[in-house]
């Protein structure tokens, strides 16, 4: 995972853990189960939208609750894959 997409999961966390503690935990257990299947199948997982075609530079949704997460990655070989950023779905550079 980089600097940044640490960054994004860090803030991400810490804005559900202002207001309620356990929905931090909740979102934090979704995301792990997502990291968790990256590194199973990380093809499995759609090319990243709105860039150019580049089959290493993929995108995995995270529903949680009535949005989720959107976690954009990078697949450098049969058994790296790279974390760049995490959105949630309500921000506005989702897309």
């Amino acid at each position: 995972m980089t600097r940044a997409a640490r960054a994004d999961l860090l803030r991400l966390v810490r804005f559900f853990a202002a207001d309620d503690p356990s929905t931090a935990k909740s979102a934090a257990r979704a995301l792990a189960v997502a990291f968790r299947s990256l590194a199973q199948l990380p093809f499995a997982s759609r090319v990243a939208t709105g860039t150019r075609m580049d089959p290493t530079l993929r995108e995995l949704v995270v529903p949680f609750r009535g949005a989720g997460y959107l976690l954009l990655f990078r697949v450098t070989d049969g058994r790296t894959v790279s974390v760049l950023a995490v959105r949630h779905q309500q921000e506005d550079d989702y897309h």
